[in-house]
């Protein structure tokens, strides 16, 4: 027998007329195969470079640089589901369609007696363009952490322009980072930012109450990195800069601006404004009571005694005295504004004490009112109703008949000094008696009112 030549151990189809059929190689069993298939993995077509197959090489590299450029305008990001399958399958696809790519080069290369290449060099640089790739993408990753750390910082320090700019480029720059997460802390990090910056112009517009409001959200923002929480304090002591200048009406209107407001952020801005509220209104009634504004005066005092009891109550007592005495005198002035007589009393004897007595009868038929201010803040009011058997005389009566007919009396001990007194009954056909009078300690005045009608 003889033994079988090289040729007839491998079974061959019939060619083709003039051309040689090529044999037919398994995807794996192919070196080129695998070498094009793994360098286009890469998803840049390098095994088509590796093949020589430049067009292919082309339409390989601009539909990566397109995907690429389509992830990071469309929000890769944001949306990883849909931009990370996409960019997974391209270079795939690639790479499926580079084994077919080289096992026909190699099936050619047999055809016309060459060996397939062996070198290992080809299955290096492959997985050395893979990795190149993912480290690609993983550097934008870190790029993008890093600034996002800077701009933390400007924000941390305040300097919201710079770091608002600095979130919005993370934001539109590093898509391809493909994580989520950075994109979120870029948008919340703005958002913060944002916040903090309204409230300064808040404060710049001097809308102190909304600014306080916004500095709550700001700090409560998830996002906040400025952590000066004294510019609480501050923009209290800026919005009540009249109490510092002691001007204390101007004062109270402006702690009332922050009272409502929540200060659980800043408890030391709260208790200024327990401390400063009543001590305001407190300076702010004897201002006015300075002034001339009894009704101000009046309305502090009621904030004093109605809100805050227990402060300054001996001064509080005095202010009360002075308010008091304020508007008795403001309804003297009023009832004289369209004129009035003389009222004119003297002593009629002493008196037990050192104080000055008082004995007015009302020889009238109306109720009388007698007021009072004096010059050491004693102030009052008393009614003395009408003489039921009293009628108004026809001419003036001789001496002494007022008292004879008898009347109610109003009796009132006041310590000696100089008064404003004012008399009227409660009729309109008679002007208000109207004066000034000094009271001696110890001394009676007696007198009796009636009236003449005209």
């Amino acid at each position: 027998m003889t033994s079988p030549s090289p040729s007839d151990s491998f079974p061959q189809p019939s060619p083709e007329p003039g051309r040689p059929r090529p044999p037919r190689m398994g995807l794996f069993s192919s070196p080129t195969a695998l070498r094009a298939g793994l360098l286009n993995l890469s998803g840049f077509g390098a095994g088509y470079v590796y093949l020589r197959r430049w067009v292919l090489f082309g339409v390989a590299l601009v539909v990566t640089v397109g995907l690429l450029v389509g992830a990071a305008l469309h929000g890769a990001a944001d949306h990883p589901l849909v931009w990370v399958p996409v960019l997974l399958v391209w270079p795939i696809a690639t790479g499926v369609h580079g084994l077919f790519a080289g096992r026909s080069h190699d099936e050619r290369a047999v055809i016309e007696g060459e060996q397939p290449p062996g070198k290992l060099a080809p299955v290096l640089t492959a997985a050395g363009l893979v990795l190149a790739v993912v480290a690609g993408l993983a550097g934008v990753w870190q790029a993008g952490e890093w600034r996002l750390r800077v701009a933390d910082a400007a924000h941390a320090r305040g300097e919201c322009a710079e770091a608002v700019d600095i979130y919005e480029r993370v934001e539109a720059g590093f898509q391809l980072s493909m994580s989520p997460s950075l994109m979120d802390r870029a948008r919340s990090g703005a958002e913060a930012c944002g916040l903090l910056t309204r409230a300064q112009d808040e404060v710049a517009a001097e809308e102190y109450d909304r600014a306080v409001g916004t500095y709550g959200e700001y700090f409560a923002h998830p996002a906040s990195r400025w952590e000066d929480t004294d510019v609480l304090m501050e923009l209290y002591e800026l919005g009540t800069s009249d109490y510092a200048e002691e001007r204390w009406c101007d004062a109270f209107d402006q702690i009332g601006v922050f009272a409502d407001l929540d200060w659980s952020l800043a408890p030391a801005v709260a208790e200024r404004i327990d401390a400063e509220a009543p001590e305001a209104a407190r300076r702010c009634g004897w201002a006015e009571v300075d002034g001339g504004d009894v009704f101000l005066a009046e309305d502090m005092l009621d904030v004093l005694t109605d809100e805050y009891p227990d402060h300054e109550t001996e001064d509080v007592e005095e202010l009360s005295e002075a308010v008091g005495a304020g508007l008795i005198g403001a309804r003297m002035d009023m009832a004289t504004s369209s004129g009035e007589n003389e009222l004119t009393i003297s002593a009629t004897g002493g008196a037990d004490g050192g104080r000055a007595v008082l004995e007015f009868t009302n020889g009238s038929p109306y109720r009388m009112e007698f007021l009072y201010v004096g010059t050491n803040g004693a102030h009052g009011e008393v009614v003395t109703d009408g003489c039921d058997h009293c009628e108004e005389y026809d001419s003036s009566p001789a001496a002494g008949t007022c008292s004879q007919r008898g009347g109610e009396v109003m009796r009132l001990e006041l310590e000696p000094g100089e008064y404003r007194m004012l008399l009227t009954f409660d009729t309109a056909s008679t002007r208000p008696l109207h004066g000034t009078v000094d009271l001696a300690g110890g001394a009676r005045y007696d007198s009796c009112f009636f009236l003449v009608s005209l």
